[in-house]
């Protein structure tokens, strides 16, 4: 309510409100004037003694304060809350309260500066005396004077003395209530306001923690806790509340009880003729560890475990799955999750499904390795499912065509079997198309397929197989395609032709320059280079008819590299196409820095095996800078020369230049590609 200072200009309100006057001009005869009349008159007779108002002066209002409560009132001392509600058009000055013993308190009595402005405070009241009623007014200061707010009163207390009260022992202990309480004894130096229980898994339990509300005053109240937790200890205390503070009774404590898991189950899925696929969710412990769960199944109902059929998925809480194996084709089944603590053994609700009739079997092949040797590939495979019937066979076949159903080719078969994996150590090479022959270096398709009762099932899928090229000393290549030739991705090992005849094996340089026919050396005459290098051969072991390369395979012609280094974009930038890429220096090549221009675009991986020299003096030149690979074409009119090509280390050409026979280079062997 706003509080208002009436100045009143009296000579101003005398004219706003007095009646018309009244006087007579003939002793018989009465006349009625006006005020302003007569003010004219005496204006006329007392000019400058006079000071006539010229405009009313407007009433002020002042700022409005409101006390909202006395939060904490104890013997000596209180708290007052209050708001600055409106300033009244002036800026707030100061503001706070006053109180005294009397009503009408003044700020010349006991008072607090709270500050300025609107808003909410609270001021204590300090100095106070026991058992008294005390009356209070906030106050606000501006240009305008001093308001006072509305007047509120209290009483202080006897003493400072918190209220008595004592715990009930926990009963009723469930797995997540229980119930406690109290006794209020003595409510101290004022009224219990709020009286309850107050818990937490942790001693030292305040108000702060959990509580509940039962009541107030005095005496005896039970109380109920709910939503605890399974197995777990809780510490309890009773309260009791008043305008002095809090009292507690003594801690207790108490563990809430355990149970058998809470077990869902998850429908029953892809029922097959022998197989299904089932789950479940374990939604509550029980209070204790799950240390199994899983999914039971019988044909009767009701099924548990572990006497019926199972299948075991981890422990704990959450969501499982399961696949619900060696079923019967055409059979009602009845399926139940479980989960087990050291309670007992929960169940989820009870799931019903029928399993398909019998089928062909379910195959796929994993993988297939490289081969080991001239006919013999390892293939990895799994069968899936049986399709309800016994396995009477399984096995592989390989093809050059990728048939989207492949007939089963004949021959022998793995001997008979269940579901699970299979591996064929050795397979014949065995085409659908009638050609029996040698698996060096081909592009193939492996299948899998697996027989019972009802008939033969194969692989959806077919794996490309591409074997490894052998040599003579059943030394394996990897190999690539580079436009429209094969080429091996590693220099040759050999240390025959392909006939089987030897390849003489030369130590010594003087042996070497004198050499009368093929022979190989391994750089420095290190075995260890023979690995990283391949083996030196001189031009006549590269020229000779009966092939130093893998039988189906070929030293290559002038032609052959002239064809390559145009598909790699000529011989400027052949040599750096061809190199692997990296740097001795940088561990990560065989190949010196800068090794300039190498790409391995075409995967070739040409490396620095050096080459050997044709003279008694010479020796072993250049590893780890150049590479040189033979040619078997003659120069014309050079019959002791062939055509050879060289990689270096400092440029990115192929360089094609003729040399002596007797110089000992790398061989790296070719083919046209095959259909």
């Amino acid at each position: 309510m706003a509080i208002v200072t009436k100045k009143k200009v009296k000579l101003c309100r005398f004219f706003d409100s007095v009646a018309p006057l009244q006087y007579f001009s003939h002793p018989m005869k009465k006349k009625t004037y006006s005020l302003y009349s007569v003010l004219f008159l005496v204006l006329l007779v007392l000019g400058p003694l006079m000071l006539v108002p010229t405009a009313c002066v407007k009433e002020k209002v002042l700022p409005v304060i409101t006390i909202t409560g006395f939060p904490e009132i104890k013997s000596r001392t209180a708290l007052c809350n209050a708001v600055v509600e409106s300033d009244g058009g002036q800026e707030v000055l100061t503001r706070g309260i006053c109180w005294w013993t009397q009503p009408g308190p003044a700020i010349d009595r006991d008072s607090t500066q709270n500050g300025a402005g609107l808003g909410a405070f609270t001021a204590r009241m300090n100095g106070l005396v026991e058992r008294t009623r005390y009356y209070v007014r906030g106050y606000v200061t501006s240009a305008a004077g001093t308001s006072y707010g509305t007047e509120s009163s209290f009483t202080t207390l006897i003493g400072d003395n918190l209220p008595v009260v004592v715990t009930t022992v926990p009963f009723n202990i469930n797995l997540t209530d229980a119930q406690s309480g109290g006794d209020v004894l003595s409510e101290g130096s004022g009224p219990v306001i709020v009286k309850g229980v107050c818990w937490k898994t942790t001693a030292g339990v305040t108000i702060a923690d959990d509580t509940t509300i039962d009541g107030s005053g005095l005496g005896s109240f039970v109380s109920t806790m709910w939503g605890l937790a399974l197995n777990t200890t809780y510490f309890v205390r009773a309260y009791a509340t008043s305008q002095v503070g809090t009292g507690y009774g003594q801690e207790l404590s108490f563990t809430t009880g355990t149970t058998t898991p809470t077990v869902v189950t998850t429908p029953v899925l892809n029922a097959a003729s022998t197989t299904a696929s089932g789950g479940g969710e374990v939604l509550s412990d029980g209070g204790v560890p799950v240390t199994e769960r899983g999914v039971c199944w019988n044909t009767a109902g009701a099924p548990v475990y572990p006497t019926d059929s199972n299948r075991l998925s981890g422990s704990g809480l959450g969501v499982f799955s399961v696949s619900l194996t060696n079923l019967t084709p055409s059979t009602q089944y009845y399926a139940r999750a479980f989960a087990v603590n050291s309670v007992g053994t929960g169940y989820g609700q009870q799931e019903e499904f029928v399993t398909q009739a019998a089928s062909v079997p379910t195959v796929v092949i994993d993988s297939v390795g490289y081969n080991v040797g001239h006919h013999i590939i390892p293939c990895f495979g799994r069968v899936i499912t049986d399709g309800g019937a016994p396995l009477t066979g399984k096995g592989f076949y390989l093809d050059t065509i990728a048939y989207a159903s492949p007939a089963l080719a004949s021959g022998p078969v793995n001997p008979p079997g269940g579901p699970g994996p299979f591996q064929r150590g050795t397979f014949l090479y065995n085409v659908q198309n009638g050609i029996r022959g040698e698996l060096n270096g081909r592009n193939l398709y492996a299948w899998a397929y697996a027989v019972n009762g009802v008939g033969v099932a194969t692989s959806p899928t077919a794996i490309p197989v591409k074997t490894k090229v052998y040599d003579t000393d059943s030394n394996l290549y990897n190999w690539t395609t580079i436009g429209t030739q094969d080429w091996l991705t590693e220099n040759l090992r050999t240390t025959r032709y392909c006939n089987g005849n030897n390849i003489t094996q030369i130590a010594a340089q003087v042996s070497w320059a004198g050499a009368a026919g093929g022979a190989w050396s391994h750089y420095d005459n290190q075995a260890v280079n023979d690995t990283l290098y391949g083996k030196l051969y001189n031009g006549l072991a590269a020229a000779d008819p009966r092939n130093v390369c893998p039988c189906g395979w070929r030293v290559p012609t002038d032609a052959d590299w002239t064809t390559l280094e145009s598909f790699v974009g000529g011989s400027i930038q052949a040599g750096g196409a061809l190199k692997q890429t990296g740097t001795l220096q940088a561990g990560t090549s065989l190949w010196n820095a800068p090794n300039t221009g190498a790409t391995n675009a075409q995967g070739f991986n040409g490396r620095p095996g050096g080459y050997r020299t044709n003279t008694i003096t010479g020796g072993f030149v250049n590893v780890q800078l150049d590479a040189y690979w033979w040619s078997q074409t003659q120069p014309i009119g050079t019959p002791l020369d062939l055509y050879y090509r060289k990689a270096t280390f400092n440029s990115a050409t192929l360089e094609r230049n003729p040399n002596n026979r007797l110089f000992g280079f790398s061989v790296r062997c070719m083919r046209p590609t095959r259909p």
